[in-house]
């Protein structure tokens, strides 16, 4: 069923995947889908999903939800939208939808 929607989607031209965050801008919702691999220490390691999040602030022209897929820590959500705050010109919202949610 999940590859009729993504076919489906693509064909219809309301689903779109790119790797460069410049081409994924042009939408009302963007889903981030990177690893956060652990560290030695058992920490989840942000340096992929910051490297994103930054090009988005950096980038973004409207409004835009950012859905993560990726885990994060507790308390990430929180951190990320003082920094939104902080940083964009334009409004962005963050909703969490880690990778073990269906």
């Amino acid at each position: 069923m999940l590859e009729q929607l993504v076919t489906a989607g693509l064909a219809a031209g309301t689903l779109k995947f790119e790797q460069r965050i410049a081409n994924g801008l042009n939408t009302e919702i963007l889903i981030i889908a990177v690893g956060t691999p652990a560290g030695p220490d058992g920490r989840v390691g942000l340096s992929q999903i910051n490297e994103v999040l930054s090009d988005i602030v950096a980038e973004a022209q409207a409004p835009l939800l950012i859905v993560i897929k990726s885990t994060v820590p507790p308390g990430f959500g929180v951190k990320l939208r003082e920094w939104f705050l902080t940083r964009s010109t334009v409004r962005l919202d963050y909703l969490a939808n880690p990778e073990f949610l269906k």
